[in-house]
């Protein structure tokens, strides 16, 4: 167990500690921050804004107005997907940073600070895992973007032609009506002249048969024939 002593010592040294010095421990301290940002799965992690990420959910949201769980899901990856490759070109700008020169900030851009970095090994890997990291940061922000992209589309492209179908049915629907109805019509009309044309045509032969036309002469009754035929005349 460390003595009273011991502990304020190492406070004591603790406050001249300014991080490494050299090339080769900026490198150690920036694949640090590589291991724990690029790698980590959680969204927001500790020193990062919570209340940022939550805006720029609301904003994919409020932009993209999903609907339905798949949408809604899609959303949320873009916004977490998105979240992680800034980060990751956060981490890219502290690495080059880190890895500058010291005094000469001003004087390396960042074509020189990478031309540095590929002429030291070490350098060379730590460069080649971070644009690793940015990259497929990209590739999975991009891809689900596109992924909710073409969901939306498919479901608006979805909801077009069933409207175009729903229509096209109603007006299937009504043609065939406006169609049958005069022709239901005029065949019913010419069936009922046939009919009355017959119930005329028989009631006429039945007044024929009843009442004698002008002119006969009944054998039976002679007198009343004759009578009908001077009454007539």
């Amino acid at each position: 167990m460390a003595s009273l002593e011991q502990i304020l010592a190492n406070r004591a040294n603790s406050q001249f500690s300014t991080g490494p010095v050299t090339e080769e421990g900026k490198l150690h301290v920036a694949g640090n921050a590589i291991s724990h940002g690029a790698t980590s799965r959680q969204t927001v992690l500790p020193w990062e804004s919570k209340e940022a990420f939550e805006a720029l959910h609301d904003s994919l949201v409020e932009g993209y107005n999903p609907q339905g769980e798949q949408e809604h899901t899609l959303t949320h990856l873009v916004a977490v997907t998105g979240w992680r490759y800034q980060r990751l070109l956060g981490i890219e700008a502290a690495f080059m940073a880190s890895v500058a020169p010291a005094g000469t900030e001003h004087l390396a851009g960042p074509e020189q600070i990478v031309f540095d970095l590929f002429l030291d090994p070490v350098g060379q890997k730590r460069l080649g895992l971070v644009l690793r990291y940015v990259a497929n940061a990209s590739r999975e922000w991009r891809y689900a973007l596109a992924e909710l992209r073409k969901v939306q589309k498919q479901r608006q492209s979805s909801g077009a032609t069933t409207q175009g179908y729903a229509e096209n049915s109603a007006g299937d629907v009504d043609e065939p009506e406006c169609e049958t109805n005069p022709r239901e019509t005029s065949y019913l009309s010419r069936t009922q002249r046939r009919a009355n044309d017959r119930a005329d045509r028989k009631a006429e032969r039945r007044a024929r048969r009843d009442t004698p036309g002008i002119g006969f002469v009944s054998q039976s009754q002679p007198g009343t024939s004759k009578n009908q035929f001077d009454q007539a005349a």
